[in-house]
């Protein structure tokens, strides 16, 4: 991830992170930076990809994006909503597993409904 200080700020935004940082806590060790400053804009109508090596935030850039994890510091915004409203957030997010968990004995549709239900 790269990070960026010109996000625009205009309705086009689906996604807006500003410089969001996280740390995990980890017993009895110093506390691992997962994000330090990160910003990027997600733009409505276009398709985004967060890619990298392991280790490198993918998966809480994803939860902090779901408010899954509580911000640390920065702002994240989806579709104008704060990821604080969690009802709103939920409605506004769709999940594409890693690893292909269809049941083989609904339809495309059950599938895309069933596992909606988990987030």
């Amino acid at each position: 991830m790269t990070e960026r200080n010109d996000i625009p700020q205009d309705s086009q935004c689906a996604v807006t992170f500003t410089d969001v940082s996280h740390s995990y806590k980890v017993r009895k060790k110093p506390d691992v930076q997962a994000l330090i400053g990160v910003s990027f804009t997600a733009r409505a109508g276009k398709v985004t990809a967060i890619v990298g090596p392991n280790g490198s935030g993918k998966t809480t850039v994803f939860k902090l994006m779901n408010g899954l994890l509580p911000l640390h510091g920065g702002s994240v915004e989806v579709n104008g909503y704060d990821v604080s409203d969690r009802d709103n957030i939920q409605n506004e997010v769709g999940v594409v597993f890693q690893s292909p968990s269809i049941d083989e004995h609904l339809s495309a549709r059950e599938n895309i409904e069933h596992y909606g239900h988990l987030y």
